[in-house]
């Protein structure tokens, strides 16, 4: 049973995403996760986390079968950049499919992440 989330969690996320890094647009946070999905070389996942000792969101990428998600960050949205996940629709065309995938990014569940990330992961303890 899905939760309903308080409207302050999703303002934290969306604020959270409108300011990565200091930007103030969310076309900023989306063209550095775009960028940092295509250029994964082979199979792997574009990830926007939280990283609970800085207090702020981090893109990085999971590539093969690595599992190097650095120390203290939770994962909040996933991009599955492996050839399974777009060849069929997109063949090779990975640009078409980073974009189309904007449109089916489930925001209520990254807030919900979010919301659990931020508030019950002090530094690397976690519950």
């Amino acid at each position: 049973m899905s939760e309903v989330l308080p409207a302050r969690s999703v303002l934290r996320l969306r604020r959270a995403r409108a300011t990565y890094r200091g930007r103030d647009q969310f076309d900023a946070f989306r063209a550095h996760f775009q960028a940092n999905a295509l250029a994964i070389q082979g199979s792997g996942w574009s990830i926007l986390g939280w990283d609970s000792l800085g207090q702020r969101p981090l893109i990085f990428q999971l590539y093969d079968q690595q599992g190097n998600v650095p120390a203290g960050v939770v994962p909040l949205v996933l991009l599955d950049m492996w050839e399974h996940a777009f060849y069929l629709q997109y063949r090779n065309v990975k640009a078409d499919y980073v974009t189309a995938w904007w449109n089916v990014v489930d925001w209520s569940d990254a807030a919900a992440r979010f919301q659990a990330a931020s508030s019950q992961t002090p530094g690397l303890i976690t519950p």
